[in-house]
């Protein structure tokens, strides 16, 4: 979002972060902690921003030189994200960059067709590569997994 709580447009540095969470029951749903990475100062800007009508991808590309250190999907509470992060300039499936990666992309994967728009926050100064780490959850759909990735 925008400083004044509004949808980020290109050019914009970020204000803040919404997000919607929704389940099935209210007793599915269960906890949510959310967080946002703020900095008194940055050049962190919404260099691109991309939108379209009943898809079910996005992946949006910060301008040449810049690295991608953050994103997400602008739709409404319908929309089910799947998959949201950073990818390289290779045409890499989502997830298989591999450790060490500029990050110059950000792909955003929904559960159904959708209409929305992906932003990817760029940045010229940042060093940020990819790092990763398996994550595995016992399939019960009550227990979370945990990974690390440094």
């Amino acid at each position: 979002m925008d400083a004044a709580g509004g949808t980020i447009s290109a050019g914009e540095a970020p204000g803040g972060w919404q997000v919607v969470v929704s389940a099935a029951s209210a007793a599915a749903l269960g906890a949510w902690k959310v967080f946002v990475t703020c900095s008194a100062t940055s050049d962190v800007v919404a260099d691109a921003v991309g939108t379209a009508s009943m898809v079910t991808a996005f992946t949006v590309s910060c301008p040449s030189g810049q690295r991608a250190v953050g994103g997400g999907f602008i739709g409404d509470e319908s929309s089910l994200v799947a998959r949201s992060g950073p990818i390289g300039a290779a045409p890499d499936q989502f997830g298989t960059s591999p450790d060490g990666t500029v990050p110059t992309r950000w792909r955003i994967d929904l559960a159904q067709p959708a209409v929305g728009g992906a932003v990817v926050l760029c940045s010229a100064s940042a060093d940020a590569t990819l790092r990763g780490a398996a994550l595995s959850t016992p399939g019960n759909g009550t227990t979370a997994g945990v990974a690390t990735a440094t």
